[in-house]
């Protein structure tokens, strides 16, 4: 991935949970690039959240979002309902009428 990108370019971390691929994509696009992370689950957000402020991480902006190809609201799907690199997202209550 990181031969992918270069310094001033913008990537795009979706579902970057604690943050392992948005931080190599901070280092490799620079001050002049820009990261969008998002990351759904409220825990690893905030964790994120506070590791960015701690290292000033200017070039990267989190978003507490899930992204998807559909439209709409959804739930959040966790093993053992706890936070989870393998979380996921389901349109199942919205389908229900």
């Amino acid at each position: 991935m990181l031969e992918n990108l270069s310094p001033g370019q913008t990537a795009v971390d979706i579902g970057s949970y604690k943050g392992a691929y948005t931080y190599w994509m901070s280092k490799r696009i620079g001050s002049a690039g820009k990261v969008f992370a998002f990351e759904p689950q409220l825990e690893a957000y905030t964790g994120l959240q506070n590791l960015l402020d701690q290292r000033n991480s200017n070039n990267v902006h989190i978003e507490l979002l899930a992204l998807s190809s559909r439209k709409g609201h959804a739930s959040i799907i966790r093993p053992k309902d706890e936070l989870s690199p393998g979380a996921s997202i389901s349109f199942e209550k919205e389908e229900i009428k």
